[in-house]
């Protein structure tokens, strides 16, 4: 039973570590778009690459909350 909730917990730790990484992501991003030199089209970017971290963690998050879960992909 042990091994299980260490298993488990391992796993989470991971999607946890992943959270964090985009999270970091999305703070470059958002660094970047502030810079005032910078083209209407590379903030547009950066915010698309700001959307799919955003939408990474979540599932991030509903894999931590239901192992089962299974990501759709586009």
């Amino acid at each position: 039973m042990a091994n299980l909730e260490k298993k488990e917990q391992k796993r989470i730790n991971a999607h946890e570590k992943n959270i964090e990484n985009s999270k970091e992501k999305i703070w470059k991003y958002e660094q970047k778009m502030s810079k005032p030199e910078l083209s209407e089209e590379k903030k547009e970017k950066l915010r698309q690459k700001i959307n799919e971290e955003l939408h990474f963690i979540e599932i991030q998050e509903n894999i931590i909350e239901n192992p089962d879960f299974i990501a759709q992909t586009e």
